[in-house]
């Protein structure tokens, strides 16, 4: 019997074509959406790249105070969101950017400040390559003068282990820069940064936070002087690459011994970003080729700071002694390895190995300038034809890990080389008898005695003493080693060289002028040891329980006191009930309050803030709240956040802040899981499966990715082409049962 007769056959043959043509027609409109998005996402960057409008920021006026320490805030969501970093890592990270932030804070403060918050302005979709969340568009960052967003990349084929570049994102109607960007590269990520290396990276951190202080060339032109003036257009000049500006030009002056300098040579990069001419500056942080001197802090750059017009200064412990052409006169900044004489900053013969000017290292003669790019040509002509000792970077003689490097092992065993912080460079040709010279040149460990008038060196188990300049130490020599040891040409300078710190600060604080200064939390001469310890002997002891430092002789002695107590006679006593901190000569009166406590000024003693808030200033003054609660415009916490909201503000649905990883989509109005994730039953948020978007559990997918199409009876995502393909074959093999 015929199931079908000519007239089905006929109606099946017409549905089978419009189906045919609905997939058809469909992958053609997938294949148009997707063009359009690249189309618009083009347009999109060009956009971002026109000059942005003029901004109001909060009505920025409105929110200056009188100057003080600038506040530096870093948001890493990014890096803490990302699972590429372990938890040691995110937290080294934290540290790094909150040593930064100290070291500005206690070098500058800033003339205008921002009382209020820090908002992206609502037409502000990017910064460069950072995308900001909706999260973060919302956010109002409390506290802070300079917001700064942080990424990372990961490049394997990148020559060192990590850099920093940072771009400028907005500022305030003074033209001082509010919002910047910085953005980090990984060659690989381990599981936590050494020491050394840390500092190295924190270094690049601080350089690049100068460019977003003042020295890149959208800033410099707005800079004031102390009448508040924009300053005269000749002391910069973008196209000759030099700059005049008073303080800086009156320390280049003092420093170089030159009183007829006028104008100060300048390098400017591809981004804008200004430095110091790396021939007559190299071993300053801002230099050009910073990463190859010794990256310390010096006094120019506290001097450009002050000129910028948007910061005091305090130069006091700020100005590392560098050395580089100290001194020199003129023909060394206006001339450089031209000049007449001979300069030990410079090297003649391409390629030959010796020591690094600071003797940190081996280095390799190499050219300053090894490009021909149209911002080196911008240097004087004579600096082109100038060489240097280039550190090699095996034979870094600070760097711990080149201790343990293979090319290293047998000059460490058979030569007694010796990498570290106390280690240094020295013109040697110390041998064993039963070996032959392999280098001219080792890394010894070295300390300076005397005031610096002598050097204790250590090779092996044989000790040095090196008290005469260039003095030639064979007869010192042990009966098991042949060869020599030359003294450096001047001991005051090689002692007194700003060189690391203990333990390169232990990732914990920054180092200057061979002292660390540490992030709360840490002390000790290297940053060695938590609060409530104290570094004594080589190790950290344990202080009264009572005390957050203690003396380093006598841990019973306290220096400071833990929260609810304060010193005197060298011990912590206990203050008044719900009291922070208070002073020994009333110690029931509070000076502060603990968390959910306000000081009430007529009692001085501490009261409850008012419901569901965590911190105040009065009953009725409410300034931040407990999770899940917002602050209404009567400044209390009488509004209970919306599903999944960590912090809001003035309404239920104005999320400043989700729980966990959620995000805010300002679209919907909702905190939820991002893309390709979704939400379990516990509020956690779970993976979707592979090339889906969007999903309700892992079962179920609703929306793929570009390029895949959703299987209807399956719930999974695949090629485009392919599931076309395997619609086509399904009704093919309908079209066969039927007419066959």
């Amino acid at each position: 019997m015929k199931i079908f007769n000519n007239t089905h056959k006929f109606i099946i043959l017409v549905i089978f074509f419009c189906i045919l043509q609905h997939f058809i027609v469909q992958g053609i409109r997938d294949k148009q959406v997707k063009l359009n998005k690249n189309e618009f996402s083009h347009l999109q960057n060009i956009v971002n790249e026109l000059p942005p409008e003029e901004t109001n920021h909060d009505n920025k006026e409105s929110r200056f105070l009188q100057a003080d320490q600038i506040r530096i805030q870093f948001d890493i969501s990014f890096i803490q969101a990302s699972t590429s970093f372990a938890t040691s890592l995110i937290s080294q990270l934290t540290n790094l950017f909150e040593t930064v932030s100290l070291f500005y804070q206690n070098l500058i403060s800033v003339k205008v400040p921002i009382s209020g918050s820090i908002q992206i302005p609502s037409t502000m979709t990017n910064c460069n390559n950072y995308i900001f969340s909706a999260t973060q568009k919302v956010q109002s960052y409390k506290n802070t003068d300079l917001l700064i967003f942080v990424d990372y990349q990961l490049n394997s084929t990148f020559i060192d282990d990590f850099s920093a570049v940072s771009y400028i994102c907005d500022t305030d109607s003074t033209n001082r820069v509010i919002i910047s960007y910085l953005s980090l590269t990984f060659k690989s990520i381990s599981e936590s940064l050494s020491d050394y290396q840390f500092s190295q990276l924190q270094k690049q951190v601080i350089h690049e936070i100068m460019h977003s202080l003042a020295m890149n060339s959208q800033l410099i032109n707005y800079f004031r002087d102390s009448t508040n003036n924009l300053y005269d257009a000749h002391v910069i000049n973008i196209t000759n690459q030099t700059l005049s500006y008073p303080n800086t030009l009156n320390w280049a002056q003092k420093y170089y011994n030159c009183s007829s300098l006028t104008q100060i040579p300048i390098e400017i990069d591809s981004l804008g970003n200004i430095h110091w001419n790396r021939v007559i500056l190299l071993d300053d942080i801002m230099s050009g080729l910073y990463i190859y001197g010794e990256g310390l802090w010096s006094g120019i750059n506290n001097a450009i700071l002050q000129d910028s017009g948007w910061y005091n200064v305090n130069p006091l412990q700020y100005d590392s002694q560098i050395k580089w052409g100290q001194n020199k006169q003129c023909q060394f900044v206006q001339q450089g390895c031209i000049g007449t004489g001979y300069f030990q900053e410079f090297c003649n013969t391409l390629n030959n190995y010796g020591l690094t000017f600071s003797q940190n290292a081996m280095g390799i003669c190499q050219q300053f300038y090894q490009t021909n790019s149209q911002q080196y040509n911008k240097a004087p002509s004579n600096y082109l034809q100038c060489l240097f000792m280039q550190p090699v970077q095996n034979q870094n003689c600070l760097d711990p890990g080149n201790q343990n490097l293979f090319s290293n092992q047998y000059l460490v065993s058979n030569f007694s080389y010796s990498f570290g912080y106390q280690s240094r460079a020295f013109e040697s040709s110390l041998t064993p008898f039963t070996l032959k010279s392999v280098t001219s040149f080792a890394c010894y460990n070295a300390v300076c005695l005397q005031n610096s008038s002598l050097i204790y060196i250590t090779i092996g188990s044989y000790s040095f003493y090196c008290d005469t300049a260039s003095q030639n130490i064979s007869q010192q020599t042990p009966f098991d080693m042949q060869g020599s040891l030359v003294c450096p040409s001047n001991i005051a300078d090689f002692c007194q060289s700003p060189g690391p710190c203990q333990s390169f600060c232990a990732s914990a604080g920054y180092c200057l002028n061979k002292k660390c200064t540490c992030i709360a939390g840490y002390n000790g001469e290297g940053c060695q040891c938590i609060q409530g310890y104290n570094y004594y002997e080589g190790q950290c002891r344990q202080c009264n329980q009572t005390c957050k430092t203690c003396s380093a002789i006598d841990s019973s002695q306290c220096q400071t006191c833990i929260d609810g107590y304060y010193l005197l006679n060298g011990q912590c006593l206990q203050c008044g009930p719900l009291c922070l901190t208070c002073s020994a000569s009333a110690p029931s009166q509070c000076t502060s309050c603990e968390q959910g406590f306000f000081l009430e000024s007529t009692t001085n003693t501490c009261q409850r803030c008012s419901s569901n808030c965590v911190n105040c200033t009065s009953l009725s003054n409410c300034t931040a709240c407990q999770d899940g609660y917002g602050l209404s415009s009567t400044n209390q916490c009488t509004i209970i956040c919306m599903y999944n909201c960590q912090k809001c503000y003035q309404d239920a649905f104005t999320c400043q802040q989700c729980y966990q990883n959620k995000v805010f989509n300002s679209t919907s109005g909702v905190c939820e899981c991002p893309s390709a994730q979704y939400e379990d039953q516990f509020g956690n948020c779970q993976n979707c499966k592979i090339n889906c978007l969007k999903c309700s559990s892992i079962r179920n997918c609703f929306e793929c990715e570009d390029g895949y199409k959703l299987l209807p009876y399956s719930q999974t995502c695949t090629d485009n082409n392919f599931s076309y393909f395997l619609s086509f074959l399904f009704l093919n093999i309908i079209l066969f049962i039927i007419f066959v």
